[in-house]
């Protein structure tokens, strides 16, 4: 009698393995929504049908995303997302005695990862400073921290952005950055960091440079303050008069050369920080204009007397003038080219005058000779 039973059984399974009537009513899967996972860290949720014990799981729609599983006896989701984004799948279940199945729909929302890159650039004493740290991932909007920071400086707790002006230096000042976002789950991230505030920056002190003389020796010595010693010293534009040199110390020396003219040019200074700090200024090197002819040749009557007046330094073109005195009858004077020119007539007489040349400069330097022509019969 009892082996005619599980005979009786045995046919009725078979059977229902032919008619799609003899499947049981569906399998219900919790939970129904899954909660989001975050990009690369560790993700737990089991699947779970309260129903039936004997029974087998498996994505039947769709996909999981990528570094996640389903194990197929127990209906566990485990291990890290690396994709982050929206993934829709179905999940079924299987129980075989008696033939049952359940399906369930899910959107499965990997987060991006919370990320805080906190590496904040040198600062310097006196100086504005901006710095924002960079926030990737999570759920905007952000709240951020900041710890340690110096007198002078503050912070954004919605982005991090440090600004201010720090008014004492530190070799490696220890700063702490944290972030939360708004995301399900929340995240959190915490960088560490040193700052670096450097000394006020040099500048320049020297505000202009004396005079050179042509063919006389000259010296002069560039002043600066502030940043760290020694000091180099460069040009950035322009160059000094003809014979005189520039040394790194900052010191000017040489002589002018009959070819040297007034000359403008820019300076710049740097220290010897890391970074380093540096000023420039313009400056002008004034070489005062000087006649250098010292005396005049005879003049002969009914001869074309052509001489000129040499003249150095300053700032070209000249112009010339006949500041005192007469010249003989006969020649004339060119202010626009400092040249003579014509012939003294009969009875020209030697003739004492005084010569002026005055430059292009602003304010201009002039320069005074006196000359004498004598006049030959």
């Amino acid at each position: 009698m009892r082996d005619m039973r599980y005979v009786q059984l045995g046919l009725l399974l078979a059977g229902c393995g032919v008619f799609v009537s003899c499947l049981g009513p569906p399998l219900p899967i919790v939970p129904a929504e899954l909660p989001n996972a975050i990009e690369g860290t560790r993700y737990v949720q089991n699947l779970n049908t309260t129903e039936s014990r004997s029974i087998q799981w498996e994505v039947s729609a769709g996909a999981l995303p990528p570094g996640l599983s389903l194990d197929s006896e127990t209906g566990a989701i485990t291990g890290q997302p690396t994709l982050a984004g929206t993934h829709d799948f179905t999940v079924s279940v299987s129980e075989f005695l008696p033939r049952r199945v359940g399906t369930q729909a899910y959107t499965l929302v990997v987060l991006p990862r919370l990320v805080l890159r906190f590496e904040p650039t040198p600062a310097r004493v006196d100086e504005a400073y901006d710095y924002t740290p960079m926030i990737t991932g999570g759920v905007p909007p952000y709240a951020v921290s900041v710890k340690g920071l110096p007198a002078g400086l503050d912070y954004d707790g919605s982005t991090g952005r440090i600004t201010g002006t720090p008014v004492r230096e530190y070799d490696d000042l220890l700063l702490e950055a944290s972030v939360t976002d708004r995301g399900d789950p929340q995240q959190a991230d915490t960088a560490a960091a040193s700052l670096v505030v450097h000394p006020v920056s040099v500048s320049i002190t020297t505000t202009e440079l004396p005079n050179a003389a042509v063919g006389e020796e000259y010296t002069a010595e560039l002043e600066a303050e502030n940043g760290l010693r020694p000091y180099r010293w460069s040009f950035l534009a322009g160059h000094l008069p003809n014979g005189l040199r520039l040394e790194s110390s900052g010191r000017i020396t040489g002589a002018p050369r009959v070819s040297a003219t007034t000359e403008t040019f820019t300076l710049a200074v740097t220290d010897a920080d890391r970074p380093a700090s540096s000023d420039s200024r313009e400056f002008k090197l004034v070489v005062p204009v000087v006649i250098t002819t010292t005396t005049l040749t005879a003049a002969t009557v009914g001869v074309e007397y052509d001489p000129s007046v040499g003249v150095a330094g300053g700032l070209p073109p000249y112009t010339w003038e006949l500041a005192a005195g007469e010249l003989p009858e006969g020649i004339a004077f060119d202010p626009a080219t400092g040249a003579f020119s014509g012939a003294p007539t009969a009875g020209a007489t030697e003739q004492t005058f005084t010569i002026r040349v005055t430059d292009s400069d602003t304010p201009p330097t002039s320069a005074e000779q006196e000359f004498t022509i004598q006049v030959q019969q």
